[in-house]
């Protein structure tokens, strides 16, 4: 993910951002909502 990132502040022209587009909603969201739901396990502990 930090690595997509970092590639996305150098593309001017777009092509690559429309190529990880996918990425970002189909892996990192997910990623992402999993982690908010373990925290909130932890932290109601």
């Amino acid at each position: 993910m930090l690595k997509s990132r970092n590639h996305l502040s150098y593309d001017y022209d777009g092509t690559f951002a429309a190529e990880k587009f996918q990425d970002i909603i189909n892996i990192y969201y997910p990623l992402f909502e999993k982690f908010k739901s373990d925290v909130a396990k932890y932290y109601k502990q």
